[in-house]
């Protein structure tokens, strides 16, 4: 009878790379069929386009989504600043929310930011073309169309990540059958159509995901050390939180990343290696179903009453609280953003069917079922039926491949991370709105279409080996 060990061996003998060499017309058919695939991607990316950029001026007039109205609102009021260092100062910055009489302000301001200096080079440019342009582009209407262009746009970028994601981890047919994926999912097409921070963070989580694969080395011939991966992925994650605080535990990330580098590298054995995943994966997940709210792990650590460390004399008279507002700001926290946050996240929770007061907008999210209610809006509306069934079932296969160290095993272990990680992070949350798990709809996508096409291990592109 035949052992597990022994099939595992004679079909990791099936799928190793195969020490011969090519002949020319082998290679030449290989490379005209890797050339052929950036047109079927350019052909991708039009479809996505397509679906994305069109009926952007949809609503006439009516502001039927709540978050997008209020989001015109603030980028009216907004002024682009006239140095970096006025940007800097958080108490003074025209580009702070809170400092143009919006005291309740919980999205993200990188997008914010450059939604606002996007509409103003727009209006510029229509100055110079007036028969293009429909309508000035950074006034209170104008800006709307501005905002759905950039998600519209990003959007697409994250279209063409989740190509190179896949294209990394797995094959070139499997990065072009995950961007197929990409660009026809639901909610992605819809949400391009608001100006909202929603793409905003799936595109930096997209290439914070693609930059952690880069780190690891996988793709490469042989795993190198690239610090510049690295600090890309630092500016990834950044520019992620900066447009949703919800994606911060795209920082474990990182450290999957480091694990799956030295397992390509040969330092540690392939035995010593997947406890050491697992263990990260479980303590991973285990956190993000315990963890408060991103927004205090920061803030805690500066209460209210902390003094600045070497407050200027003038403004220490004038003003104490100012004194307490730059020393937050100087650590990266501002108290007004902080106590907005606390407050909103109570506020929801408070309404429930057994509290006295309530949030109209909160209702909906009142006994829901954390797991399954997420769950199955994202299989029947987020990115599918049959997207989100196989897309789920995948899910499982690549988990179960990583438990039994299949040849395949450590091309699994980022994308399987982040989504495990994410989903339960915020599927376990108050607030379940399904716009909110789009961050993992691309490696989703790319483990679906990994298993659906020619595997990375039978091309070597992510052995779990050293090269």
């Amino acid at each position: 009878m035949t052992t597990v060990a022994e099939e595992k061996q004679e079909l990791e003998t099936e799928t190793a790379v195969p020490e011969t060499i090519e002949s020319p017309a082998e290679t030449k058919q290989r490379l005209s069929w890797e050339s052929l695939s950036v047109l079927i991607l350019l052909l991708i990316l039009a479809m996505a386009a397509y679906f994305r950029f069109t009926g952007l001026t949809w609503g006439e007039g009516n502001f039927l989504h709540p978050d997008e109205f209020f989001l015109m609102d603030v980028a009216s009021r907004l002024q682009p600043a006239d140095s970096f260092f006025e940007y800097m100062r958080t108490s003074e910055s025209p580009l702070n929310p809170y400092n143009v009489d919006k005291g309740f302000y919980v999205y993200g301001n990188f997008p914010m930011t450059f939604t606002r200096y996007f509409a103003e080079w727009a209006a510029s440019a229509c100055n110079n073309f007036p028969d293009l342009c429909a309508q000035t582009y950074n006034s209170f209407y104008g800006l709307q169309q501005s905002g759905r262009f950039l998600s519209a746009l990003v959007d697409l970028f994250t279209v063409l990540l989740t190509y190179l994601i896949g294209r990394r981890l797995y094959s070139w047919q499997a990065g072009l059958l995950a961007a197929f994926f990409q660009g026809t999912a639901v909610m992605a097409i819809q949400q391009s159509h608001f100006f909202t921070m929603d793409n905003w963070a799936a595109f930096f989580t997209a290439l914070g995901v693609y930059t952690a694969v880069r780190a690891a080395g996988f793709g490469d011939d042989k795993a190198k050390w690239q610090i510049h991966w690295w600090l890309l992925f630092g500016l990834s994650l950044g520019l992620a939180v900066a447009s949703r605080i919800n994606v911060a535990p795209l920082a474990v990330i990182i450290n999957i990343s480091a694990v799956a580098w030295l397992v390509r590298r040969g330092t540690p054995g392939k035995a010593s290696a997947i406890p050491a995943l697992a263990r990260s994966i479980f303590s991973a997940s285990f956190w993000a179903y315990w963890s408060p709210p991103p927004s205090r792990w920061w803030c805690s650590a500066w209460p209210s009453h902390t003094p600045s460390p070497m407050p200027p004399l003038p403004a220490m008279k004038s003003s104490p609280k100012r004194v307490r507002n730059r020393a937050h700001s100087r650590s990266g926290c501002v108290p007004s953003w902080a106590s907005t946050r606390s407050g909103a996240a109570t506020w929801m929770k408070s309404s429930s069917s057994k509290a006295g007061s309530f949030l109209p907008p909160a209702l909906q999210w009142t006994d829901r079922d954390a797991i399954v209610f997420p769950f199955t809006n994202m299989v029947l509306y987020g990115m599918g039926i049959a997207a989100g069934l196989t897309a789920w079932a995948g899910l499982f296969w690549a988990l179960w491949r990583i438990v039994r160290a299949w040849p395949d095993w450590l091309a699994h272990a980022i994308p399987v991370s982040w989504s495990l990680l994410y989903f339960l992070f915020m599927a376990t949350r108050w607030v379940k709105s399904i716009r909110y798990f789009l961050p993992i709809y691309p490696p989703s996508f790319c483990w679906v279409a990994g298993r659906c096409g020619p595997s990375g291990s039978a091309r070597g592109r992510a052995s779990s080996g050293a090269h």
